[in-house]
């Protein structure tokens, strides 16, 4: 080996220092882009963000389903009041209406009603009692010869009953026997002397 002057070892020395200083940087750069994203602060903020997604995930779906549960109940609320009219035909007159009005949003309920009104029989079909009113006083009331329109008045007394009003205005539309079929713990004499039938 040659000697060399102390200018060119220099030179030398500074050039693989040099060297020596791009390589370190490198590996430096390198480390850091790979630490970057194995850093535990950075993998707890990415934990809390995809837990922070999933929650809020979780939060619309049970939105949503519960407020699928409120309109299928509020549907079926709406099914079994128009039903409640202790006739078959005006029931069904009732549920076509929540058909064509679009107040059963349910595609599979509403092809359901609609096949069952059309495949109904006629004077068949659902149709629930007025609320508060007995089966057997119901049965009293139809059993006498009275108009629809006086059925009608005394099966909407029956459902107010106990109202005092309702007991006496009873008391004017029934004749005294079928009075106390309906109401026997109401038998007492007349207060305001209605005139006897």
């Amino acid at each position: 080996m040659s000697e060399q002057t102390p200018l060119e070892f220099e030179r030398e020395k500074w050039r693989d220092e040099y060297e020596l200083r791009k390589h370190e940087i490198e590996l430096k750069e390198r480390d850091t882009s790979r630490s970057r994203w194995s850093s535990p602060l950075v993998l707890a903020v990415l934990a809390a963000a995809v837990a922070a997604g999933g929650n809020a995930l979780v939060t619309w779906l049970n939105g949503q389903q519960a407020r699928d549960l409120e309109e299928t109940k509020a549907e079926a609320a709406r099914i079994l009041e128009v039903i409640k009219t202790n006739d078959t035909e005006k029931a069904a007159a009732n549920l076509k209406f929540l058909v064509d009005a679009g107040l059963i949003s349910d595609a599979n309920r509403r092809r359901n009603v609609e096949n069952f009104l059309a495949h109904r029989p006629a004077g068949q079909g659902p149709a629930l009692p007025f609320p508060g009113v007995s089966l057997q006083q119901e049965k009293i009331v139809q059993q006498q010869k009275m108009s629809p329109a006086v059925s009608a008045e005394v099966l909407r007394l029956l459902r107010v009953y106990p109202d005092p009003d309702a007991i006496e205005r009873l008391r004017l539309l029934l004749p005294e026997d079928t009075f106390r079929q309906l109401l026997p713990g109401e038998i007492q004499p007349q207060s305001h002397g209605a005139p006897p039938r």
